[in-house]
């Protein structure tokens, strides 16, 4: 096995991505650069982002490790809880733990029913049912929430793994029901706050 040798951190030439850690748009010029080719052929560069100083590791064909977070960065959530396991599926899905990033946001739905309201210790059917029922779901978006339950349950209780896109479709649906349900109303409350 032929290992990688690593130069000294130095100045590269610049490298635009998202970071994999904290979400970040950056171009960076800093990092390492493989001293010689490996087995893998071609050069390898680690990047170190400039907001949160974590290394990024590129292979020869472009591959990024770990891959940028699907997703967007939700404010205003409710409750640590519904902050981590929206976190932990975009971290899995930057991880290329599909699966995992399906189950997180199924539990993630049932957790959105309890901060809204809805019992613990309902099954799931019945948590979707209470976030049609009492609106939080438009009427458009209600296809979205079967499919999350659907997804959720093949990976939960079939023999089925998950694909990326599986992953992003939920994480898309999420992230936009995280933003009507909590970070819009926020921002708006905001704002009225701030009017003197």
């Amino acid at each position: 096995m032929q290992f990688l040798k690593w130069n000294k951190a130095e100045d590269l030439p610049s490298k635009i991505y998202y970071c994999g850690y904290c979400g970040s748009q950056i171009a960076s010029n800093y990092g390492f650069v493989s001293s010689a080719e490996s087995l893998l052929g071609g050069q390898h560069y680690v990047y170190i982002c400039q907001f949160c100083c974590e290394p990024t590791y590129f292979r020869s064909d472009g591959s990024q490790f770990p891959a940028a977070p699907c997703g967007q960065n939700v404010r205003f959530l409710p409750t640590a809880e519904v902050e981590e396991l929206y976190n932990e599926a975009r971290a899995a899905f930057s991880a290329k733990a599909y699966t995992s990033s399906v189950l997180c946001c199924r539990k993630l739905l049932m957790h959105v029913a309890v901060s809204k309201g809805a019992p613990p210790g309902l099954a799931f059917a019945e948590y979707v049912d209470y976030l049609n029922g009492n609106g939080y779901v438009s009427p458009d978006g209600q296809g979205w929430i079967e499919h999350v339950q659907k997804k959720g349950k093949d990976a939960a209780h079939e023999i089925e793994i998950m694909t990326r896109q599986d992953a992003e479709d939920l994480i898309v649906f999420v992230e936009s029901l995280l933003k009507s349900i909590y970070e819009y109303p926020g921002m708006l409350a905001d704002r009225k706050r701030q009017k003197p």
